[in-house]
C-alpha cells in the first residue's frame, strides 16, 4: 500500500445505524451537508473542496483498517465530489 495520500477528511459523527451496516460489509459516507434522514446510517466527516475522486485500486484507510477499491461506480465521482458521499461495499467484487 502507497504512503501517498491523495484525500484525507475527519469524521464528524457516526450514525446509530452504522455498525449494522458494517456487519453486513457497507460503509455509506456523506458530507457534513447531509440531510436529517440519512445520518443515522453513514458516517459523516469534513468534506473539503476536491477534485479527487475514488477509483479502481485506490487503498481507503479508515482508522487501523485499510481495503483497496475493487469497483468504482459510474456517478461515484460526481456523488463524491458533489455530496461528499460514497458507499463501499466489502464484497470483494470487481
Amino acid at each position: 500500500m502507497s504512503d501517498d495520500i491523495v484525500y484525507e477528511s475527519a469524521i464528524v459523527s457516526v450514525g446509530s445505524d452504522v455498525p449494522m451496516f458494517a456487519e453486513e460489509g457497507m460503509l455509506i459516507i456523506f458530507s457534513d451537508s447531509a440531510p436529517d434522514e440519512l445520518r443515522d446510517v453513514a458516517v459523516i466527516h469534513a468534506h473539503p473542496d476536491t477534485e479527487v475522486v475514488p477509483e479502481r485500486g485506490d487503498v481507503v484507510e479508515i482508522g487501523s483498517h485499510a481495503h483497496r477499491v475493487t469497483a468504482v461506480g459510474d456517478i461515484s465521482g460526481d456523488n463524491f465530489r458533489n455530496l461528499g458521499h460514497v458507499t463501499f461495499k466489502m464484497n470483494g467484487l470487481k
